[in-house]
């Protein structure tokens, strides 16, 4: 229950993702807490696959969500840092592989 645990469970080999419980804890603080669990100790890489392709895995959707390949469905942003970094900044979204206005 803290931000040591997605570490816990990396170094253990247990398959985990990282969420917020909406709405306690907004959508939008998803990158925070990805951001929080990595300044705890789990590796950035790690971070990252916690709010990508970990939940498409659990979720058995892996085949169409999760990660950037060709025939998968195409929702993904474009920042100007990296997604962990507080200061990051969402340049453009896509959906379905167009960019949204």
């Amino acid at each position: 229950m803290s931000f040591e645990t997605a570490n816990e469970f990396y170094k253990a080999g247990i398959p985990f993702c990282i969420i917020t419980d909406s709405p306690v804890v907004p959508e939008q603080y998803l990158s925070l807490s990805a951001a929080l669990a990595h300044k705890a100790g789990l590796p950035e890489y790690e971070a990252i696959k916690a709010i990508t392709i970990n939940p498409a895995k659990i979720l058995k959707l892996n085949d169409r969500i999760g990660s950037i390949k060709v025939g998968k469905d195409a929702d993904f942003v474009v920042c100007t840092k990296n997604i962990l970094d507080t200061q990051n900044e969402i340049k453009t979204v896509y959906v379905n592989g167009k960019k949204e206005a």
